[in-house]
């Protein structure tokens, strides 16, 4: 089964566990913008490795990739 993740600008997952992941790419480009604003609009910024990046800086800077589950349950 193949999923997608949303990758930080940084190049980590946001997500912990398999179950936060997308069942399209659609999905994920789309929620992009909800993720960036409702974690770090409070703060104003997203602190990445190379420094503040604006939260739209941050949005633009996401990426989604396929991510394949071995399905063994």
């Amino acid at each position: 089964m193949t999923l997608y993740d949303i990758i930080s600008p940084d190049g980590f997952s946001f997500f912990m566990d398999d179950s936060d992941l997308f069942a399209t790419e659609k999905e994920a480009q789309e929620a992009i913008h909800n993720l960036i604003v409702n974690r770090y609009s409070l703060q104003g910024y997203y602190n990445s490795n190379n420094g503040r990046l604006s939260l739209q800086e941050a949005i633009n800077q996401c990426t989604v990739i396929p991510v394949t589950l071995d399905n063994e349950d």
